[in-house]
């Protein structure tokens, strides 16, 4: 059995179906950060995975998609973890997991293992579930064959650009993200208090996904560790259950608290 029939296996027994490999090299430079001290030395290969967490809501939604499920973080890195405890196992090789804390450019280096294009919100589309994916990836030291793939391109319709409630697309600059706004700590100006009041959204924003012609009609089909975990709607009520394993957790209650009052304003700020 060769050593990618040996990948495709390990991944498959954990409910992951899109994955692909990137030359290590091919993926630099790194992003600076405390988990670059992990990549494995002599490091070759990267094994980009997607985890699909789209869960079309059945009444009302106050959040973006990607906080509806449990928090990513606590999915998807036991699973690379499993994944890499198995590999080396058998390998013999490292195989080092990461998630969203990582010094892997993981839009860009997807991108390059085929698993799609970039759009231009900055968003990976994949071809079967299209952005509503989240990216791991496990750095390894083995040498791997790099996969490609057929893919559509971004339509460069400029329909994200004229969806984005801040005019952010395409010169994007974080802080003037609605997403970025709704995790702000602290007192907010009434300027960003209006702009979640008129999303209706009280962590996140999903303006430039929804808008976007690549995201019509694709699966629906969450990764196992996200079913059965949504909640689309928060309220005073509910929000400290959620403050477990929410994906806003991290931010504290303050942040999410206060959009909800924000948006349960009888006016606008």
């Amino acid at each position: 059995m060769s050593n990618t029939e040996i990948i495709a296996n390990e991944l498959k027994k954990l409910g992951i179906e899109e994955w692909g490999v990137c030359g290590y090299e091919n993926a630099l430079p790194l992003l600076e950060c405390r988990a670059k001290e992990r990549i494995p030395k002599n490091a070759k290969s990267i094994i980009l995975c997607l985890f699909p967490y789209y869960i079309k809501e059945s009444g009302e939604r106050n959040l973006s998609y990607y906080a509806c499920v449990k928090d990513y973080h606590k999915v998807i890195l036991p699973c690379l973890s499993d994944a890499a405890d198995s590999l080396e196992s058998i390998t013999g090789m490292r195989f080092e997991p990461f998630c969203d804390n990582s010094p892997v450019r993981e839009v860009y280096a997807a991108a390059l293992a085929g698993l799609g294009v970039i759009g231009d919100n900055g968003l990976l589309i994949n071809q079967k579930y299209g952005s509503f994916v989240f990216i791991g990836e496990l750095v390894t030291d083995m040498e791997l064959t790099h996969t490609t793939a057929s893919v559509e391109g971004c339509f460069h319709c400029s329909k994200c650009a004229q969806a984005c409630p801040s005019n952010n697309l395409p010169n994007f600059q974080k802080e003037n993200c609605l997403s970025y706004i709704t995790q702000k700590k602290g007192e907010l100006s009434p300027e960003e208090k209006n702009m979640i009041y008129k999303s209706k959204i009280a962590w996140g924003c999903d303006e430039c996904q929804l808008c976007c012609p690549l995201n019509s009609n694709k699966a629906e089909k969450p990764f196992c560790g996200f079913c059965n975990t949504e909640v689309h709607f928060l309220n005073p009520e509910n929000v400290n259950m959620r403050m477990n394993d929410g994906a806003f957790a991290f931010r504290g209650d303050k942040p999410i608290k206060r959009n909800l009052g924000i948006l349960n304003s009888k006016q606008p700020f």
